[in-house]
């Protein structure tokens, strides 16, 4: 009995002289908010509004989830920086993206009622009402990237139940001349926009506007912008 004691009180001892210091880890799903009491060292994930907390002078504090850098020493390679954290509080990288935008407009001419039309995408011409052709009433677009975020708007509002609508148009070689996904209308309103449907060009694709008009509704002048991501 002795010696279990004596054996005991030497193990105490030295686990106070040897105690390892704090290892950085995560503590996942930890009831934790900012400025609350913590160990240093430590990482608590997500607190009360998702935020991913480390323990600074024994307070919890937010960790800015941007930059080139994890909470482990990860980083991204230049140009690429940290967004944020995934799931597991990994590391995701991400290239910038530089945007184009396009803007063009009817050259003050306001679209007959039932035709369609189509138009530059950038600058002002009045739009043709014949099919779309390649150096007429077409954009080529110089590289490789995804069109997005349309935006339309026209000098007045048409009538409502009708409508105008915009969408837009690409000529590839690869797929042919093709109406997309990106389009809205305006019906007794004077703007509309798409910022939800993306669609993929390359090098040397001819885009369009295309304006598609109803028998009984008002005339009206429009002009629109559309972005280029790369």
């Amino acid at each position: 009995m002795r010696f279990y004691w004596f054996a005991t009180v030497v193990f105490v001892t030295l686990g106070l002289f040897f105690t390892p210091a704090s290892a950085k880890y995560i503590a996942p799903n930890t009831a934790g908010s900012s400025g609350g009491a913590c160990t240093n060292g430590t990482y608590a994930w997500p607190d009360s509004s998702g935020y991913l907390l480390k323990c600074v002078s024994g307070a919890w504090t937010k960790v800015t989830q941007s930059g080139t850098v994890d909470y482990n020493g990860t980083s991204c390679t230049s140009p690429s920086f940290m967004p944020g954290l995934d799931s597991n509080m990994g590391l995701i990288c991400s290239k910038p993206h530089i945007y184009t935008t396009f803007a063009g407009n009817t050259n003050n001419f306001q679209t007959a009622v039932n035709k369609t039309y189509y138009d530059v995408l950038e600058g002002a011409m009045t739009p043709d009402a014949a099919n779309a052709a390649v150096g007429v009433d077409e954009t080529p677009i110089s590289r490789s990237g995804t069109l997005q975020n349309l935006q339309v708007h026209t000098d007045v509002a048409n009538t409502a139940g009708k409508k105008v609508t915009y969408a837009v148009y690409v000529n590839s070689p690869v797929t042919g001349n093709n109406a997309t996904d990106i389009s809205c209308y305006i019906s007794g309103t004077s703007s509309c926009y798409d910022n939800d449907e993306i669609v993929t060009v390359s090098a040397g694709d001819q885009v369009s506007i295309q304006i598609v008009t109803v028998t009984g509704d008002t005339t009206v002048r429009s002009s629109w912008s559309l972005e280029l991501a790369y």
